[in-house]
C-alpha cells in the first residue's frame, strides 16, 4: 500500500512539474512574439522616417531630411539593425 501512494504521490508530482513547464513555455514563446511584434513596428517606423528624409531632400528640406534621419538611424540602432543603421548613417554623411 505504501508503494502504490508514493507512485501515485510521485506521478502527481511529475504531472504537476511537466505542466509548469509547459505553462513557462507557452508564456516565453508569448512573450517572444510580442518583443518581435515590437521591433518589426520601431522597423517600420525607422524605414518610414527614413523614406520620409529622401522625399524630404528631394524637396530640398535639407534640415528636415537630416532629422528624419537622424531618427531613423537612432531606432535601427535601438534594435540592432546593423543593414538600417549602415544605409542611414551613410546617407547622413553623403548629406553633410
Amino acid at each position: 500500500m505504501r508503494i502504490y501512494k508514493f507512485g501515485h504521490v510521485l506521478l502527481t508530482l511529475l504531472i504537476a512539474t511537466a505542466s509548469a513547464s509547459l505553462l513557462l513555455a507557452d508564456a516565453s514563446l508569448g512573450e517572444m512574439q510580442m518583443l518581435a511584434q515590437a521591433v518589426d513596428r520601431k522597423k517600420q517606423e525607422a524605414d518610414r522616417l527614413f523614406n520620409q528624409g529622401k522625399k524630404q531632400f528631394s524637396a530640398s528640406q535639407f534640415e528636415a531630411a537630416l532629422q528624419s534621419w537622424h531618427s531613423s538611424l537612432s531606432i535601427y540602432r535601438e534594435i540592432k539593425d546593423s543593414q538600417g543603421e549602415y544605409y542611414a548613417s551613410g546617407i547622413i554623411g553623403m548629406t553633410y
